[in-house]
């Protein structure tokens, strides 16, 4: 994905975050983060720091359930949960294949998606 994509998801991110409509996890409802996203999933979902704070918190929004949810992590650690299974209240499944190699962010799948 080259620069000028990313910059496009990174304004599409911040309209879908400001946009009233967009539901929100409670407990960062109240948040006015400012967007910029790093990485789109191949199920199009964007994963975007939060430039408004020091930290980089990481702010994922999720296209298939049209909602937002943010973790208090910093990228690495971010990535390395994913990867390990390990971010408190992160609703997708562990990023493994079968034989239990890691594979890509892309191949998450979401829990609700297995139902």
């Amino acid at each position: 994905m080259d620069v000028f994509a990313m910059a496009i998801e990174t304004q599409d991110a911040q309209h879908d975050w400001d946009d009233p409509a967009t539901p929100r996890v409670d407990r960062i409802a109240a948040l006015t983060p400012r967007l910029l996203c790093w990485a789109v999933s191949t199920d199009s979902n964007r994963y975007c720091f939060d430039l408004s704070d020091a930290a980089l918190p990481v702010f994922v929004y999720d296209r298939g359930f049209d909602e937002w949810s943010a973790y208090e992590l910093s990228f690495t650690d971010f990535v390395a949960g994913l990867i390990q299974d390990s971010i408190p209240n992160y609703a997708g499944d562990r990023i493994a294949s079968r034989l239990g190699w890691e594979i890509p962010v892309a191949y998450k799948v979401h829990k609700r998606d297995r139902s």
